[in-house]
């Protein structure tokens, strides 16, 4: 028997020990040792176990924090001169190729570092923006554009120095490049012939992905476009008055040469295009006067320079491209070649075929088809390329956008096979998604248990350093392999706009937790790792070291000692950027080496350590850039769903804390923003959206599930068959772990799970309705099981009552329809009926859940009886409609207007003269009185036409809602089981037989119900377009003609209606889209569109006023502030506000009207009404034909007879 591991014996031996004194000490020592090592477990797993993230300092907002990255004062320079005595004239050109490739590569590196911090960033989220009542703003309002484009004027001019630095040094890079891969240079066949300069290259790719990725976020930005588009119209509208904006003409003619720059460089998505199309060192040279021999010399031998560097510029083409490839042919320059030191090779990928298309550019080289050809096809293994923010890298895209011309000749049809390599490898992923994650999460689990182990105990130090450099980038690499199917797997399906399953959504919110706790994880270790990091760089330097001292050999060339020689000084400091970047070089130079002393082994061993050394040295960076989620912030619309599958399974609580550190990278994106006044507004709405989502998605249900779980305990004296609500089947949802929760952190709020329950019921109980005042002992009741069950300590509260309301029912409207479609007005976006405005106190609106519950009263075949009073109430009105259409006057009016139209329509440019609806307006109001206007009726005739189609749709769609709550609980409803013949062949009783048959029954009319919702529409113009695309309806063929002039009737009424509303009078309304619905309706059944389109009536109108409104401002401007034009100011002032609110009713009308299209769109009625228009036509046809032929068959007979009795007489 053993208690915490120790035996009962022990004690015994223990006591008899104290007898033997030489015993006793022994006894002594093992105990001492036992407790000591069983303390330090039990802090150990107490540590582990309470170290929660939120306990845990934030690595951004720290007050201090350890910058763990090598750092000196010496320059590249400076290193490299360190052997400048008794140097060779061959040695120190080689010092001078290092030290200026070393400086471009740092150079380089600089501006990935600056590209990814201080300008992707801020170009990625131009235009964002949340209203107060933090909803995201898709329209700016009017003036926001130009604000946004002039805060953003400093970011663009800084961008673009930026770029133009990327232009000089890429140049640089390439003209140097060019200078030492000739025959002009005399060291070239001794030396340089054999040496790549792969680093250099693969840095230089990089960089050109660059201004690629700033292409890509300004061509994909619209708003930025759009806003940079009205800021110049802005711009060269104070041009014309620059006093009156408070500026100069030399001010706006500077900023006019600025926009141009700015446009020229940037804006137009050509950066990467106009780089490739600068002249470089290598394309011309200055020819002086010479005979043609020597011209035709110089020529050739210019070719020859030409092909030289060509050659070697495709030949990293070809190893960037072997290298991801893992060509096994090329394995040697594959371990030599230092660029394969990102494990991720997509990156890789991109800067390939981003190089290659500019050696296809600069040396106008379209003849290496072949390697286009490949880079297509191993494109399929890269699907996706993420750049930045929500910028994919598609190569099929890019290619098509960058050498359409090429792609074309290539002969075999690589675009469409990467297209549907993607659909492929999605599905894929799908499938293996969640196993590789759960993978993933065994990894990370293991490797953070390892990182909280005490590895120091070991004795061997060696082995200590070593195994904690595996842990620090075995981390780094599990979080690399997560972020980067995490990305492939939410782009790819936003690409292919493929749904995500609920399953697919949890993984990916693991995925974000894991990136956050491997983030986390070091941060925590972050002392361990500043102590470790010294002792690692002294090692692997060390290791370096050694190794080159061994290739030394006297045996070697000149330039190659000497080489070896600067590795070894450069080796005595720290391990600083710089001189990484010369290792990098001389590396690149010990490769090229042919003799049989530089061992490949001994190259790939230094280059294995170097790598290590990189990644170390460079440790907190890439801890960032690998756990980064900021790109999460262009689909936040997961965000919702990430919580919500959270609470729907609680089990690890603690998740939340790391989703809102994966949601606070967003916000530090949003940090970066340029285009707003106060940088952190955009910050600060976003951490008030994220705390909406938070409270709607994890706090407001789970008051709800306690205020339930509280009210089933107090109630469980009633005969309840599941008392407890919390506990389904097969499974218990344990929602209290939540409420243990200790404070979360989201930037600078802390959030207190526990304390927002207690508010919220305290708030509800009251806040609820009550019937009679005892119910206070059973609250009282509830809130001291809520004390006992969650801990939850409440305060008393008292119960006011409330009341609620019902609206009016659907057989009620039908039988007083025509009082129904005169009183309401009704809404088409929201789909409602509000009636008009009376002297009563109270108003009905009807929506659809109001159809829906009369629908749920009353039945389904009401909907058909519906659409059959309807009908029987359209043939009234059309009745009168097409009286007033037949009256001769107005039918002589419509005639003129149509054929001045038709004989007019070159001449006005197929438009419509806005002075011609003017007349007709006024020819009109002549028939009628001042009581009685005979247009407004016939608009109003037209208003309760649209008001019953209006009345149809909602009833359709009040009946889908309530049909599909009914069928909610059917899995498939198309491919339903048949309850009738499972019972049949299970042989069960007659009664249950029958009642399956009759659950068939009632899921097939449910079903045809939903499939036939659609067809009342269709078979309201259907019927009605037979009818009266007649002859005998030859009248109503004018009809759009008066279009123009309803649409002026109706706004003038409509800003009537709405000015009652504010001053409560009777007639007061806010929308009246039946109009619209009866203006499109007619226009279907008639078959009109066409003609109304070709008026291009709303265009003409809007010219019209806003030509009203210029000249009316002009004037108001001149007048403004003179006193002998004082009486005419409010004139002026009424009649532009006139024009304004026509401007906006006459665009809310073309909004609604091309909306209202939509419902009666249906090509198909057009084909059968005109194939039986055209049938109708030939039997008519063939009518006459047959009536002509018997006549003259008659005549033929008479002619006969006649000429028969003229023989005889």
């Amino acid at each position: 028997m053993s208690i915490y591991g120790i035996d009962i014996q022990d004690f015994q031996e223990i006591e008899r020990s104290k007898q033997y004194p030489e015993a006793s000490s022994t006894q002594e020592t093992k105990f001492e040792d036992f407790l000591s090592q069983y303390g330090k477990q039990i802090y150990t797993i107490q540590d582990t176990l309470e170290s929660i993230l939120s306990d845990t300092w934030d690595p951004v907002y720290d007050p201090i924090s350890i910058n763990t990255n090598p750092k000196e004062n010496a320059t590249i320079v400076d290193i490299c001169s360190q052997l400048d005595e008794n140097l060779k004239p061959t040695q120190i050109k080689t010092k001078k190729v290092i030290t200026i490739f070393s400086h471009l590569c740092e150079e380089m590196s600089f501006i990935l570092n600056q590209a990814n911090k201080i300008y992707y960033p801020p170009l990625s989220i131009f235009g964002e923006s949340i209203d107060e009542n933090l909803n995201p703003q898709f329209e700016l309002k009017e003036g926001q554009s130009e604000l946004f484009v002039g805060k953003f004027m400093n970011f663009l001019v800084r961008l673009t120095d930026f770029v133009l630095h990327i232009y000089e040094v890429v140049k640089n890079v390439i003209n140097q490049m060019s200078r030492l891969y000739t025959p002009d240079n005399k060291e070239y066949l001794s030396i340089w012939k054999s040496t790549h300069f792969s680093e250099v290259f693969f840095l230089l790719s990089k960089v050109l992905v660059v201004l690629h990725t700033f292409d890509e976020l300004i061509v994909n930005n619209e708003l930025l476009q759009s806003s940079w588009v009205t800021y110049r119209k802005m711009i060269n509208l104070a041009s014309s008055d620059p006093v009156k904006y408070n500026t100069t003409e030399e001010d706006i003619k500077n900023l006019k040469v600025l926009l141009q720059v700015i446009e020229k460089h940037l804006l137009n998505g050509t950066i990467l295009h106009s780089l490739v199309n600068s002249d470089f060192d290598f394309h011309s040279k200055t020819f002086r006067k010479k005979t043609y021999r020597s011209f035709n010399e110089e020529t050739n031998k210019k070719k020859k320079e030409k092909n030289i560097f060509k050659e070697e510029f495709f030949g990293e083409v070809r190893r960037i491209f072997n290298l991801i490839t893992n060509n096994g042919k090329d394995t040697k320059l594959y371990n030599k070649n230092i660029i394969s030191i990102d494990n991720f090779k997509g990156e890789s990928f991109v800067g390939l075929s981003v190089l290659y298309y500019v050696y296809t550019q600069i040396f106008n080289d379209y003849t290496q088809i072949k390697m286009l050809a490949k880079i297509l096809k191993i494109g399929t293994n890269f699907p996706c390329v993420h750049l930045y923010g929500s910028i994919i890298f598609l190569v099929d895209n890019f290619f098509n956008e960058r050498l359409r011309g090429i792609i074309e000749s290539i002969g075999e049809n690589y675009l469409d096979m990467n297209k549907e390599s993607r659909i492929e490898y999605v599905i894929e992923l799908d499938r293996t998604f969640s196993d590789r994650v759960k993978q993933h999460f065994i990894s990370v689990g293991s490797w953070i248990v390892e990182m909280d182990s005490d590895i120091t105990e070991y004795e061997d130090p060696e082995r200590v350093l070593t195994m904690q450099s595996d842990l620090l980038i075995r981390g780094l690499k599990e979080a690399n392999k997560i972020l980067n199917i995490f990305k492939e797997s939410l782009f790819l399906h936003q690409i292919l706009q493929r749904n995500m399953k609920k399953d697919l959504l949890f993984v990916l919110s693991r995925c974000a937790e894991m990136l956050i706790a491997i983030r986390y994880t070091f941060h925590r270790k972050g002392s361990m790792i500043a102590e470790t990091l010294p002792f690692l760089f002294q090692k692997y330097v060390s290791k370096i070291s050694s190794t080159l001292k061994k290739l030394n050999d006297p045996r070697l060339s000149v330039h190659i000692q000497f080489t070896l020689q600067l590795a070894t000084q450069c080796l005595k400091g720290p391990p600083t950027s710089q001189r990484i970047k010369i290792l990098l070089i001389i590396l690149n130079i010990l490769s090229g080496d042919e003799s049989e002393i530089m061992k490949d082994k001994a190259l790939s061993a230094i280059i294995s350590t170097l790598r290590k050394l990189i990644v170390l040295g460079d440790l907190q960076q890439k801890i960032w850039t690998n756990t980064d989620m900021s790109f999460h912030y262009f689909s936040n619309d997961l965000f919702e769903r990430y919580l919500r599958n959270l609470f729907r399974d609680p089990i690890n609580p603690e998740r939340l804390q790391y989703l809102l550190h994966a949601f606070g990278d967003c916000g530090r994106l949003l940090q970066t923003v340029e285009h707003l006044e106060e940088k952190d507004q955009l910050k600060d709405r976003y951490i008030q959206i994220v705390m909406k989502l938070i409270n709607n998605s994890i706090i407001k249900p789970l008051c709800i599930k306690i205020e339930t779980d509280l009210r089933y305990h107090a109630h469980s004296h009633l005969e309840v068959k599941e008392k407890n609500i919390l506990k389904k089947k097969g499974k218990i949802t344990d929602y209290s772990l939540l409420l243990n929760l200790s404070t979360l952190r989201f930037f600078d709020i802390t959030i207190k799970i526990k304390q927002e329950i207690k508010q919220y019921l305290d708030r509800t109980f009251y806040d609820i309705s009550t019937v009679a005042l005892s119910d206070w002992k059973k609250y009282d009741e509830m809130r001291n099981l809520a004390k006992q069950k969650y801990g939850i300590e409440m305060t008393d509260v008292y119960l006011p009552s409330t009341t609620q309301k019902s609206g009016l029912d659907v057989l009620q409207i039908m039988r007083n329809i025509q009082y129904f479609v005169s009183k309401f007005n009704y809404n088409l976006n929201n789909q409602i009926f509000v009636e008009r405005m009376s002297n009563l106190k109270h108003i009905n609106a009807i929506g659809i859940g109001v159809i829906a519950n009369s629908i749920k009263t009353h039945g389904i075949g009401i909907i058909n009886t519906t659409v059959h009073v309807t009908f029987q109430f359209l043939k009234q009105m059309f009745r009168v409609f097409s009286g007033f259409l037949k009256d001769d006057y107005i039918k002589s009016l419509l005639i003129i207007e149509s054929e001045w139209f038709s004989k007019n329509i070159h001449k006005n440019r197929k438009t419509y003269e806005f002075s011609k609806s003017k007349d007709l307006i006024h020819k009109i109001s002549k028939l009628g009185s001042r009581d009685m206007n005979y247009l407004s009726k016939f608009r109003e005739t037209i208003t309760q036409i649209g008001n019953a189609m209006a009345y149809v749709r909602m009833v359709r769609a009040g009946g889908i809602h309530f049909i599909s709550d009914s069928v909610r609980f059917i899995p498939d409803i198309t491919e339903t089981v048949l309850f009738g013949e499972a019972s049949e062949q299970l042989e069960l009783s007659e009664t249950t037989i029958e009642a399956g048959k009759n659950m068939d029954q009632m899921i097939k009319n449910l079903t045809q119900v939903i499939s036939e919702g659609s067809d009342y529409f269709a078979s309201l113009v259907k019927v009605f377009a037979k009818e009266f695309r007649t002859k005998k309806n030859a009248h109503m063929e004018t009809f759009y003609i008066i279009v123009p002039a309803l649409q002026i009737n109706f706004i003038e009424n409509m800003i009537i209606s709405k000015a009652k509303i504010g001053n409560q009078g009777e007639g007061g309304a806010f929308s009246d889209d039946g109009f619209v619905i009866g203006i499109a309706y007619i226009l279907k059944i008639l078959g009109q569109f066409d003609k109304y389109d070709s008026l291009r009536w709303f265009e003409i109108a809007r010219n019209n006023y806003q030509t009203e409104l210029n000249r009316l401002t002009t004037e108001f401007n001149k007048k403004k502030g003179k006193s002998k034009f004082k009486g005419e100011i409010p004139t002026l002032t009424f009649s532009i506000q006139k024009n304004q609110n026509f401007i906006k009713e006459f665009q809310l009308l073309n909004f609604s009207l091309n909306s209202s299209k939509i419902l009666f769109e249906d090509s198909d009625l057009d084909d059968e009404l005109n194939r039986e228009k055209e049938e109708k036509t030939e039997k008519e046809k063939e009518n006459e034909n047959g009536e002509n032929k018997s006549e003259n068959k008659e005549a033929e007979k008479i002619e006969n007879e006649s000429s028969t009795s003229t023989d005889q007489n």
